[in-house]
């Protein structure tokens, strides 16, 4: 799965916007959604899961500036306080409440209200992980098609990128009595075979990360604009999967930058901390 922006087609053509590739053409896209009487971007800290996109998806703009971010982050050698470029995304969400582009109740609107927000056009753009149109397609069957998908952009048209999640896996206890059955299984399920009855069953929500495993004709537009990216090379896991550094108050960070009740400089800070008290208690070196 992505995680970046959905937006709404049907209000893009409206407006004769076209996708952004940099942030400033996404602000320039922003102050038209808002002089239309739209919400430019969607925030639903009622979840406050959803507020960290802006941080968590901007991953693949660090990744490209600074190559080996990933190892000297893990190692203790960068910290965002002191690197502007790794702390971008909270600058992201100080601006868009500044500006205005956040719908009035944001603080308190929940997943599935933006959900319909977005659907129906009310709102334009919402930062979010891809696999929602999981719920879009429950909530609003005949407009998920309505629904696109973009990377958070960054300053370069060039270097315009995706940041993606890794499918799960599939592991097997080692006190299994049926080992070798397992192993047959977890075999047919990362076959094309299997990725065939998988998709018979349950719409894609990405591509699949299988050899020859096509997907159908009539996926949603979400997966294929973000395919598009994957098949263009310019798609990077998220830091995530390269690192094992995470703090567990980020999204409570987040809303509060986004509200308006800290500064990125400060969130930058609070974020170190955070981090650095994880890394202690997994051990890491350099801590």
């Amino acid at each position: 799965m992505g995680g970046g922006i959905l937006y709404n087609k049907k209000v893009y053509e409206q407006l004769g916007l076209s996708v952004p590739k940099t942030w400033a053409e996404f602000e320039a896209n922003n102050d038209k959604i808002k002089a239309a009487g739209k919400t430019p971007v969607l925030q639903t800290y009622g979840d406050s899961w959803t507020s960290q996109l802006f941080v968590l998806a901007d991953y693949c703009n660090i990744k490209q500036a600074m190559p080996n971010f990933d190892a000297d982050y893990t190692a203790n050698k960068i910290k965002l306080a002191s690197t502007p470029a790794a702390a971008q995304g909270f600058n992201y969400l100080q601006e868009g409440n500044q500006k205005g582009w956040y719908q009035k109740d944001y603080a308190t609107t929940k997943f599935d209200q933006g959900i319909n927000l977005l659907a129906n056009g009310d709102a334009v753009q919402y930062p979010i992980l891809s696999f929602v149109a999981s719920t879009l397609q429950t909530n609003a069957p005949d407009k998920i098609n309505d629904i696109g998908f973009f990377g958070i952009p960054g300053t370069d048209a060039s270097k315009n990128c995706a940041t993606i999640w890794l499918p799960g896996g599939a592991y097997i206890p080692k006190t299994s009595k049926n080992i070798d059955a397992a192993k047959q299984f977890v075999a047919f399920i990362a076959s094309v075979e299997g990725s065939d009855v998988i998709t018979a069953k349950v719409p894609p929500q990405g591509p699949y990360m299988i050899k020859g495993a096509k997907l159908p004709d009539n996926v949603i537009t979400i997966v294929k604009d973000l395919k598009a990216y994957i098949d263009a090379g310019k798609a990077v896991p998220a830091l995530e999967f390269f690192s094992p550094v995470k703090g567990p108050n980020l999204e409570q960070i987040c809303v509060a930058v986004g509200s308006g009740q800290m500064t990125p400089q400060d969130a930058a800070k609070n974020y170190d901390d955070d981090v650095a008290k994880q890394a202690k208690q997994l051990g890491l070196p350099g801590w």
